[in-house]
């Protein structure tokens, strides 16, 4: 006989347990009767409180004032209350848990160990073809969450320098992290995020770590190589003591997790679901370049490099620096345009050897013995 409203009311807090169980059915009822039978809907006991969880696929684990915006938009205003009030109060390894169980398609993966999967300081390194054949990033991947301990619900980095496999293995990385908890994963807009970007968004963000995909200085493109890296916490690679362990784990996975689910959009900001987990896309270059804002003095070099007195020339060479060489040089510092070289990243490097010496940065060269340099 009650209004929605008004059980949602008692949910917040005024309920007894012992009256709990008697109302479940009736508010599921009166809450199902405003929904379509395609938004999840589940009950949860959590003394002495009901808590009700709505899946309504638009907003999962966000700030209250958020899922309340986001509960209106969708024309649901009677939540408004509830999510102010109760959602917060269940511990969100529990709210996850429930929709983990209930919502996500999780896959478990039969396979077997590769044995030339130990990483070095720099990470897993080998030719893409072997990276994209069966099982083989799955396995790795697995392997590092299997050494994980209490990162369920954590946040997540994730980026590499644009090479050829780039989006392929974000997407892989994505769906095992959402079938393995993670409950937020971040990631470069386009797949983008440079090792020292990595590093900056980790401590910056106090994430749980971050996985990279860079192979350095190696050539890209399907017959050349690829790697993949985990930092931990403090931004830094993982030490030899947590690659021994992946390593072991890789020699006896007999499974990995991972969801089946649509592809994840990589070029465009914002928060995406996938499962359970969130996933946000962002600018991969404003909080690096914020930092060198902050460690350097922008003023006096932003007067050196306008007073037409001092040229430069910096070679990206179609790398994942061109972003951040683009931001900080032309942008912020005001030098001119064209200072930047091949600042565009591309999957094969343009088709040159990404490695910066002579040999490689021949336009640099160039550049720096014509007549204005």
């Amino acid at each position: 006989s009650r209004s929605v409203d008004e059980l949602i009311d008692l949910a917040g807090g005024s309920i007894v347990y012992r009256n709990a169980i008697a109302m479940i059915s009736h508010v599921q009822n009166q809450v199902l009767a405003h929904h379509s039978q395609s938004d999840q809907t589940y009950i949860c006991l959590f003394q002495p409180v009901i808590l009700l969880f709505v899946d309504l696929r638009s907003y999962r684990v966000q700030s209250a004032p958020m899922r309340a915006d986001a509960a209106k938009q969708r024309g649901f205003g009677f939540y408004e209350q509830f999510c102010k009030k109760s959602w917060v109060k269940c511990p969100l390894d529990t709210q996850r848990q429930i929709r983990r169980n209930n919502v996500m398609n999780i896959k478990t993966v039969q396979t077997t160990p590769f044995d030339d999967q130990r990483p070095g300081t720099s990470g897993l390194r080998k030719k893409v073809n072997v990276f994209a054949s069966p099982h083989y990033l799955a396995n790795f991947v697995q392997s590092i969450f299997n050494v994980l301990e209490n990162y369920q619900g954590q946040t997540l980095v994730v980026g590499g320098d644009g090479r050829y496999y780039n989006r392929e293995a974000l997407q892989t990385i994505l769906k095992m992290a959402a079938a393995n908890g993670f409950g937020r994963v971040m990631v470069g807009r386009g797949g983008i995020l440079s090792t020292p970007a990595a590093s900056c968004v980790i401590r910056k963000y106090r994430t749980f770590g971050g996985i990279i995909l860079s192979a350095s200085h190696n050539p890209g493109g399907p017959d050349a190589d690829f790697g993949i890296k985990y930092n931990t916490a403090n931004g830094g690679p993982a030490p030899e003591k947590i690659t021994e362990a992946i390593f072991a784990k890789s020699q006896t996975i007999s499974q990995y997790r991972i969801i089946e689910a649509a592809d994840v959009d990589l070029d465009t900001i914002g928060l995406q679901q996938l499962g359970d987990m969130d996933v946000e896309i962002f600018d991969p270059v404003q909080d690096y370049a914020d930092l060198m804002e902050k460690l350097f003095d922008f003023e006096a070099m932003c007067a050196l490099l306008t007073s037409g007195e001092f040229t430069m020339r910096f070679d990206a060479m179609n790398a994942v620096t061109g972003p951040y060489a683009y931001e900080i040089l032309e942008k912020r510092l005001g030098a001119p345009a064209g200072t930047v070289l091949r600042g565009e990243p591309m999957t094969d490097f343009g088709g040159a050897h990404p490695d910066p010496n002579l040999v490689h940065a021949k336009a640099l060269v160039a550049a720096m013995n014509g007549p204005e340099a």
